[in-house]
């Protein structure tokens, strides 16, 4: 994970008017775009905070212990301007062919419809 800085904003506006002239350009862009995320859920209350970030001023030195290989289950959803897709649920780690298999199945018939 990587810190802000104060040019970030600035790199952040120059993506969004880029994307507003690409707009201009092709009406239909944000029909055509896909914004996807997921999210796992663990058994046993172990929550993971993959997209959770804490900064401190100095390093606590904690340590944390994990088991692995704990039950989960893997919840893709995604969205354009006009659909949602999902949520899409997987037991098992995410591969090649289970990914092939979740857009054939979940995300090609809305996204063709």
């Amino acid at each position: 994970m990587q810190e802000l800085t104060p040019k970030d904003c600035d790199r952040r506006m120059e993506y969004g008017e880029l994307m507003l002239d690409w707009y201009e350009d092709w009406p239909k862009l944000f029909e055509n775009s896909l914004w996807s995320d997921e999210a796992f859920f663990h058994n046993g209350g172990f929550v993971n905070r993959h997209n959770s970030h804490y900064w401190a001023a100095h390093d606590p030195e904690v340590t944390v212990e994990k088991k692995q290989n704990r039950p989960k289950v893997t919840v893709c959803c995604g969205m354009t301007a006009t659909k949602v897709i999902g949520p899409y649920l997987l037991r098992d780690t995410m591969n090649a062919e289970r990914y092939l298999q979740m857009l054939e199945d979940c995300v090609w018939p809305i996204i063709s419809g």
